[in-house]
């Protein structure tokens, strides 16, 4: 009897031996809850971010950027991150350790137009072109977008379209001068249409008096005139 009592010890110390080696190995699990942490471009947590796991699971971060999802299965999960006015997070991730954090960045729609300033800045066109095209999936109507759409197409010398997308920017903000200047630009310098851009101005000064306007009416004038001359 007390040897058959040994026995039992001794198996039943195996087995909690087995199993705390097993809860001290971060990758020997089934399932376990998951750590993320969700930061923007400038390192600031994001909050009330929609996490969805699977299609299925949804949660929110909280003030702090961080969420957690319970009873995730080991193996390869896809991930989809949400929120108004920022690029969408879509991935796939494989949980292989019950230890492991999802460290992830979001990019806000503000952020993406400093970057197309930024790029146009250093006439990097083609690099300004990805930022506009991942800006226009957020906001494609966002006048400043519009606007630096139409910079960026100015630079490559696409004037004609250039011209277009300034075109309904200036019907819908009129007394907006820097559009204007732009406009007017674009068919000087890019159309060589003086006379256009003359008259652009001119409409833009019947309705609001504007010293920067004024100035760049009679700057073109006075060089029709030399011109002349």
């Amino acid at each position: 009897m007390k040897t058959r009592f040994l026995f039992i010890l001794i198996i039943l110390t195996s087995l909690l031996s087995c199993k705390t080696a097993g809860d001290l190995n971060p990758s020997d699990f089934r399932e376990a809850p998951i750590l993320g942490m969700i930061y923007g471009f400038d390192n600031l947590p994001i909050d009330d971010a929609e996490v969805v796991l699977d299609d299925s699971v949804s949660v929110r971060t909280d003030i702090h950027g961080r969420f957690i999802i319970d009873e995730v299965a080991r193996g390869e999960h896809h991930l989809v991150v949400t929120k108004e006015e920022y690029e969408t997070i879509d991935i796939t991730f494989v949980f292989s350790s019950r230890n492991q954090v999802l460290y992830l960045n979001m990019i806000s729609f503000d952020s993406l137009l400093e970057e197309i300033e930024s790029a146009l800045l250093e006439e990097e066109t083609e690099e300004a072109g990805l930022y506009l095209e991942r800006a226009a999936k957020i906001n494609e109507k966002d006048p400043r977008l519009l606007y630096l759409k139409g910079v960026s197409m100015a630079r490559q010398k696409r004037y004609e379209e250039a011209v277009e997308v300034i075109s309904e920017l200036k019907e819908k903000y009129r007394t907006a001068s820097h559009i204007i200047l732009f406009l007017a630009e674009i068919y000087d310098k890019g159309l060589g249409n003086r006379e256009i851009a003359k008259l652009v101005l001119e409409e833009f000064l019947a309705l609001l008096e504007n010293e920067e306007v004024r100035n760049a009416l009679m700057t073109l004038s006075e060089t029709e005139e030399r011109m002349k001359e």
